[in-house]
Parts: structure tokens; C-alpha cells; sequence
């Protein structure tokens, strides 16, 4: 097996199915901090942000011929995502409380993204120089589906569920949310909590600290 067989089948039976693993537990942790009552719409909103930046470079990469304006993109996108995760840190820390193990899970998902793009500029150093103006090939700048696509069954069998299960446990959040802001606004809400770093952790969390 050749070492860009081998690349790939990371990229596809390793990588993509461990994002789904991290993008779970992250949404567990999230429900069992109540996401709701503290950093509320905000962060969750700033969650879909996160999604979709991952998601475009996802998407192009799989179905796009990858060319230098293909590589140019999911370099962008990845690192908006970065800085959206850190945006994201910096916003929720003084107003949920996060375990060292939801730490743990978020490094998994700020990895994840940067490592495949990485891989992917690797695989296509080629058109990756051409982007620098560096070697002798011409940029491309086309949109086009690939010639060879990817198995159907893959798409079934792992990316159809990575989609799915993350969108659907997202959009349960934003809806939680959003009907947590609503009630808020009605003047039936709970207290709202905010736990702050320095704040010892809940009995209720000790278990889920790791």
C-alpha cells in the first residue's frame, strides 16, 4: 500500500470518526453544564460558527477537485476556526463552568481541523507551491466536482452520520437555548448561574472531571 493510500484512509477511518467522537462528548458537556442557564444563545451561536467553519473545508476537500483555490480555502476556513475557538474560550470561561476533561475534549476539536488540512496540503504539495508562486505549475482557480468521487458507501457509512448526529445535537442546543432566552424574556426562567474559573467545581461535577 502506497503512503498516500495510507494518508487517506487516516484522514477518512481515523481522523473524521474521532471529530464526531470530540464533537459528542462536547455537546454532553455542554448539557451537563447547562449551557442554557449560563454562557446561553451566545455560545451556542458561536458553536455554529465552529461548525460551519469546519464543515465548508470538509465538504470542498471530499467532493472538489482540490486544486490552489480548494487549498486556499480550507486554509482560511481552518484558521477562522481557530480563532473562533479561541473567541469562544474567552466568552464562556467567566460564565460556565468547564471540566478538565470538556478542556481536554476542545483541544481534540481544534486539532482535528488544522491536522487534516495539513495532510490534505501534503497530498497536493504540488498545488499547494503553486498557491505560494512557487515551482512551475500554474495555480487553478476552478470549482469542479471530482473526477474520481469518493465510494458511495463511505458517504453512507461515515460522513452521513458525522453530518447528521452533529447537526442534530447542535441544533438541540440552539433551540434549548433559544427557548431558555425566551422564557427569560416571559420572566419564567430559573436563577441564572455563572461559574466563574476560580469557582470551586459542583459536587455534581466531580465525577465528570476525569
Amino acid at each position: 500500500m502506497q503512503l498516500r493510500d495510507l494518508i487517506l484512509g487516516f484522514l477518512f477511518y481515523v481522523l473524521f470518526p474521532l471529530w464526531l467522537v470530540a464533537g459528542v462528548g462536547d455537546y454532553l458537556c455542554h448539557r451537563r453544564t447547562e449551557i442554557e442557564r449560563t454562557s446561553g444563545l451566545r455560545e451556542s451561536a458561536l458553536h455554529v460558527l465552529e461548525a460551519i467553519e469546519v464543515g465548508i473545508p470538509l465538504l470542498a476537500g471530499l467532493f472538489l477537485e482540490i486544486d490552489a483555490l480548494v487549498l486556499a480555502v480550507m486554509i482560511a476556513f481552518v484558521l477562522a476556526h481557530t480563532a473562533t475557538a479561541l473567541w469562544d474560550g474567552l466568552y464562556t470561561t467567566p460564565r460556565r463552568y468547564i471540566s478538565a476533561l470538556e478542556q481536554h475534549i476542545h483541544s481534540h476539536l481544534e486539532y482535528i481541523p488544522i491536522m487534516a488540512v495539513s495532510l490534505t496540503v501534503l497530498l497536493y504539495w504540488r498545488e499547494f507551491a503553486a498557491l505560494l508562486g512557487a515551482g512551475d505549475a500554474v495555480p487553478g482557480f476552478a470549482l469542479r466536482l471530482k473526477e474520481h468521487p469518493i465510494p458511495v458507501r463511505y458517504v453512507i457509512v461515515v460522513l452521513v452520520p458525522i453530518f447528521f448526529v452533529q447537526g442534530a445535537l447542535l441544533l438541540e442546543e440552539v433551540i434549548r437555548c433559544w427557548r431558555a432566552v425566551q422564557a427569560q424574556a416571559e420572566g419564567a426562567s430559573p436563577n441564572r448561574i455563572v461559574c466563574k474559573p476560580v469557582t470551586p467545581r459542583p459536587k455534581r461535577m466531580r465525577w465528570f472531571v476525569g
